[in-house]
Protein backbone atom coordinates (compact mmCIF):
# COMPACT_ATOMS: atom_id res chain seq x y z
CA UNK A 1 0.00 0.00 0.00
CA UNK A 2 2.51 2.80 0.87
CA UNK A 3 4.33 2.31 -2.62
CA UNK A 4 1.27 2.24 -3.93
CA UNK A 5 0.51 5.84 -2.48
CA UNK A 6 3.86 7.31 -2.88
CA UNK A 7 3.94 6.76 -6.14
CA UNK A 8 1.08 9.10 -7.11
CA UNK A 9 1.48 11.27 -3.87
CA UNK A 10 3.13 13.67 -6.41
CA UNK A 11 -0.20 13.99 -7.89
CA UNK A 12 -3.06 13.80 -5.49
CA UNK A 13 -3.50 15.88 -2.43
CA UNK A 14 -5.34 12.54 -1.20
CA UNK A 15 -1.81 10.41 -1.14
CA UNK A 16 -0.42 13.39 0.54
CA UNK A 17 -3.35 12.85 2.68
CA UNK A 18 -3.18 9.34 3.41
CA UNK A 19 0.60 9.87 3.83
CA UNK A 20 -0.28 12.56 6.44
CA UNK A 21 -2.45 10.17 8.34
CA UNK A 22 -0.05 7.42 8.54
CA UNK A 23 2.96 9.16 9.84
CA UNK A 24 0.47 10.86 12.67
CA UNK A 25 -1.31 7.22 13.28
CA UNK A 26 0.80 4.54 12.75
CA UNK A 27 4.00 5.68 12.56
CA UNK A 28 3.27 8.15 15.36
CA UNK A 29 5.27 10.86 13.52
CA UNK A 30 4.13 13.78 14.55
CA UNK A 31 7.36 16.21 12.84
CA UNK A 32 6.65 13.91 9.50
CA UNK A 33 2.49 14.39 9.27
CA UNK A 34 3.26 18.73 9.83
CA UNK A 35 5.52 17.97 7.22
CA UNK A 36 3.57 16.77 5.07
CA UNK A 37 0.24 18.67 6.06
CA UNK A 38 2.80 22.38 5.66
CA UNK A 39 4.07 20.69 1.84
CA UNK A 40 0.55 20.10 0.55
CA UNK A 41 -0.23 23.47 1.95
CA UNK A 42 2.39 25.13 -0.11
CA UNK A 43 1.47 23.46 -3.08
CA UNK A 44 -2.30 23.81 -3.07
CA UNK A 45 -1.96 26.01 -6.42
CA UNK A 46 0.14 22.86 -8.05
CA UNK A 47 -2.68 20.20 -7.69
CA UNK A 48 -5.06 19.64 -10.85
CA UNK A 49 -8.74 19.73 -8.66
CA UNK A 50 -8.60 22.87 -6.38
CA UNK A 51 -11.96 21.52 -4.42
CA UNK A 52 -10.24 18.32 -3.96
CA UNK A 53 -7.13 20.06 -2.05
CA UNK A 54 -9.17 22.41 -0.38
CA UNK A 55 -11.24 19.36 1.31
CA UNK A 56 -7.93 17.25 2.02
CA UNK A 57 -6.73 20.07 3.69
CA UNK A 58 -9.58 20.79 5.62
CA UNK A 59 -9.79 16.70 6.84
CA UNK A 60 -5.95 16.93 7.94
CA UNK A 61 -7.00 20.24 9.83
CA UNK A 62 -9.74 18.06 11.40
CA UNK A 63 -7.53 15.37 12.08
CA UNK A 64 -5.23 17.49 13.81
CA UNK A 65 -7.49 18.85 16.23
CA UNK A 66 -8.91 15.64 16.79
CA UNK A 67 -5.55 14.53 17.69
CA UNK A 68 -4.31 16.97 19.78
CA UNK A 69 -7.61 16.82 21.79
CA UNK A 70 -6.97 12.81 22.27
CA UNK A 71 -3.57 13.54 23.70
CA UNK A 72 -4.31 16.25 26.22
CA UNK A 73 -4.60 14.92 29.89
Amino acid sequence: MEQYVKAGARYSSGKQRILFAYALYVEKNNDEAMRIYNATLAQKSDYLIEGEVKGDLALMEEILRNHHAETLP
